[in-house]
C-alpha cells in the first residue's frame, strides 16, 4: 500500500484477539494489502492460530506475537508499540475494513495537515444484518500517526487512543468499518454487562458517585439515542433488541457504581 499514499509513508494495521476463529480470518485478509500487520494474540485455545498461520503462508505481511492479557488498553499499547509504520489502522478481531475504505485509507494518510482520522463503524445485527443504510453509524478514532499516539492505561474499557495533533472525521463515502459482533441477545448482553462492570469500577477509581436519577433516566436515554436518534427502528425486531442492549449496559454501569460504593472496594480487574 505504500506506493499509494501520497507522502511516501507507510501504512501498517494491529489487532489484539483471543480465541477469535470464527472472525480473524475475514478480518486480516481485509487488512491484506497493508505494509504490516501486527497481530497479538493473549492465549487462544482455538483455531485462531492455525488460521493465522494460513494466511501468512499466503503472503500476508503478518507479524504475530504472543503476550498476557493487559487489559484493553494495555493490550492495544503493546501492539501499537510493536509496529514501525508511519500511519497505523487498529481493528478488532471481529472487525471487517470495507473495501471503499481499504481504498480511501491512502488518501486519508496523505493529508499533512491530519494527525488522526474518525472512521465510520457498522454493525451487523443478529437476524438482520448489516445496519440500515440509513441507520446512523458509529464513529472511532481508529487510523492515526504512530509516533503521535498512546492509549491511556486507565481506560479500562471504551479505550481510545489519544493522538497529539488535529483530529478530523473521515468525509462521507470513505467507506466504513464492518462490526460482526455477536448480536443475538444472550452473548450481546453477557458482554454489555462486563462491560458494564469495568466501566462502573473505572468510574469508582475516579471518584465518581451513583446517581439514582441516572439509574431512573440513563438507560430510557440509551435506548431512545440509539432507538430513534441513531434511526435503529430502520432494524426491525433486532432493532429494537440492540438498543434494549444498550439500555441494560447503561443500567448496570450505574448499578455497580452503587455496588463498589457500598463494599467500598472496584470491581474486578480487566
Amino acid at each position: 500500500m505504500n506506493e499509494d499514499v501520497g507522502t511516501g509513508a507507510t501504512l501498517g494495521a494491529f489487532v489484539i484477539c483471543k480465541d477469535a476463529e470464527a472472525t480473524i480470518g475475514p478480518c486480516l485478509e481485509s487488512l491484506s494489502a497493508f505494509d504490516e500487520i501486527v497481530v497479538v494474540d493473549s492465549g487462544s485455545k482455538d483455531r485462531t492460530f492455525s488460521i493465522i498461520e494460513a494466511l501468512v503462508a499466503q503472503g500476508l505481511p503478518i507479524r504475530l506475537y504472543e503476550e498476557n492479557w493487559r487489559g484493553f488498553a494495555g493490550q492495544k499499547q503493546f501492539a501499537l508499540n510493536l509496529c514501525t509504520a508511519d500511519w497505523c489502522l487498529n481493528l478488532d478481531a471481529d472487525e471487517v475494513l470495507s473495501p471503499p475504505l481499504a481504498a480511501a485509507l491512502p488518501h486519508l494518510a496523505s493529508k499533512p495537515d491530519v494527525d488522526g482520522w474518525v472512521l465510520q463503524r457498522r454493525d451487523h445485527l443478529a437476524g438482520f444484518g448489516l445496519a440500515h443504510r440509513w441507520s446512523r453509524p458509529g464513529r472511532v478514532l481508529r487510523l492515526f500517526r504512530r509516533r503521535q499516539t498512546v492509549y491511556d492505561p486507565d481506560r479500562i474499557v471504551h479505550e481510545a487512543p489519544i493522538v497529539s495533533g488535529t483530529v478530523r472525521r473521515a468525509p462521507a463515502g470513505s467507506g466504513e468499518i464492518l462490526h460482526f459482533a455477536d448480536t443475538q441477545w444472550g452473548p450481546h448482553r453477557d458482554r454489555a454487562l462486563r462491560n458494564a462492570s469495568l466501566k462502573a469500577r473505572m468510574r469508582h477509581m475516579e471518584g465518581r458517585r451513583a446517581s439514582v436519577l441516572r439509574l431512573i433516566f440513563y438507560p430510557l436515554g440509551r435506548f431512545v439515542r440509539i432507538y430513534v436518534m441513531r434511526r435503529f427502528f430502520l432494524n426491525g425486531f433486532a432493532g429494537v433488541r440492540y438498543a434494549a442492549v444498550g439500555a441494560v449496559y447503561a443500567a448496570a454501569s450505574e448499578y455497580y457504581l452503587f455496588r463498589f460504593q457500598r463494599e467500598g472496594r472496584p470491581a474486578p480487574r480487566a
